[in-house]
């Protein structure tokens, strides 16, 4: 999905914002706007409700750009309470439930997940998922072209928006369960 925002020409701008930035170089404010979106239906440990049993030599990974950050442990499924954790990059950190936690770059953290999703994108549910994704991806680049010589006032040019927005939805939402099935678990 993120390929497909960031390398997309039909999401490009087509004007350069200065004679020193070239055009394709910079994020346009669509691909921004859509880079949003996409990171508000990434799932997170949390959300899945469910923390993997892990120890001091294999523990939870957690991603962040900082080098230290707090980390929330549902130690029991019970409590009606979340334990926070300050974890520092590279030092595994214990809960006091016995949960392992470890603060890691966002670069190793996709490598460990796209691992994960070579292991599992033969299954069958994956397969089914991959498949329909990379059929809206090309639905949403011809649109997206038919799109780029179109104005407001062009006829049909609100059915084309109306049928980008339901790709779009279905595609996030087709997004969210691939890497809902990608958690490191």
């Amino acid at each position: 999905m993120l390929k497909f925002i960031e390398n997309n020409p039909n999401l490009c701008d087509t004007v350069a914002g200065s004679l020193n930035t070239p055009i394709g170089t910079k994020l346009s404010n669509l691909q921004e706007d859509l880079l949003w979106e996409v990171a508000l239906v990434e799932p997170s440990v949390l959300a899945a409700g469910k923390i993997k049993p892990s120890s001091k030599e294999n523990p939870n990974l957690v991603s962040s750009s900082d080098i230290r950050t707090i980390q929330q442990c549902h130690c029991d499924p019970h409590h009606h309470y979340t334990m926070h954790l300050l974890l520092h990059r590279d030092l595994p950190t214990r809960c006091q439930c016995g949960h392992w936690f470890l603060l890691v770059d966002e670069k190793t953290y996709e490598e460990e997940r796209e691992k994960k999703w070579a292991k599992i994108k033969d299954e069958p549910e994956n397969v089914e998922l991959l498949k329909r994704f990379e059929e809206l991806e090309k639905e949403m680049n011809i649109l997206l072209a038919e799109g780029k010589s179109m104005s407001l006032n062009t006829p049909g040019s609100d059915e084309l928006m109306d049928n980008i927005a339901i790709k779009w939805k279905e595609m996030k939402k087709i997004y969210a369960k691939m890497r809902k099935n990608m958690l490191l678990d």
